[in-house]
């Protein structure tokens, strides 16, 4: 599927040169998770549970090819966030309550369709999510590591209002299937729901 996604999104941008046509623009934006609340892990005396999510941010490229009708419009956006985990350790008072922090970041690469686009722009379209790089306050006496899946898929779809070059984006965007982020705690691995949705703003500005 990642293979497939990168294959679309190269073949739309070869078109780009082909035919005049079509447009290509680069996006600057914002997105905050809504992430479950009551998710958490536990062993027989550490308990994990995700304390809140911060705004993330995003800036990429896009493509928009003409096809029967309709537009495919492909992106690839480099998009990075922050989650915020509290443990609660029974046997070790110094980490009671305390918090961490993991940054992740991802390319992700939407494949959108749409109709004939005008001043008001209506689209949905899958998207991946492919981990490069990750920074965490876990250690070693915390007694966790975080086992990442480097391959996560969903969807999205939106609403834009273009302004000559400028379009302002709004999109909703949740997973195909239920997320689990899995940890190993003392030697044991655990699972936790980290089931999630996102609000995606932004701003277009096409070439």
């Amino acid at each position: 599927m990642k293979k497939l996604l990168i294959l679309i999104f190269a073949m739309v941008f070869v078109s780009k040169v082909a035919y005049s046509q079509n447009e290509m623009g680069l996006k600057i934006g914002l997105s905050s998770y809504d992430l479950p609340k009551n998710s958490y892990t536990n062993s027989e005396d550490i308990k994990l549970s995700i304390e809140s999510a911060e705004y993330g941010f995003q800036f990429g490229m896009f493509a928009r090819i003409g096809l029967l009708g309709f537009y495919i419009q492909p992106e690839i956006d480099f998009n990075s966030n922050r989650v915020r985990y509290r443990i609660h350790d029974l046997d070790n008072l110094d980490t009671l309550n305390s918090i961490r922090t993991s940054t992740y970041r991802n390319i992700d690469i939407p494949v959108l369709f749409m109709v004939n686009p005008s001043i008001f722009r209506f689209y949905a379209g899958p998207v991946g999510h492919y981990l490069i790089d990750d920074v965490s306050d876990f250690t070693h006496r915390d007694k966790i590591k975080e086992i990442l899946n480097n391959l996560k898929y969903g969807y999205q779809a939106g609403v834009g209002v273009s302004v000559k070059r400028i379009t302002l984006d709004l999109r909703y965007e949740s997973g195909f299937s239920k997320s689990i982020r899995t940890f190993e705690i003392d030697g044991k691995e655990y699972n936790l729901d980290d089931s999630k949705s996102r609000y995606i703003f932004s701003i277009w500005f096409k070439f």
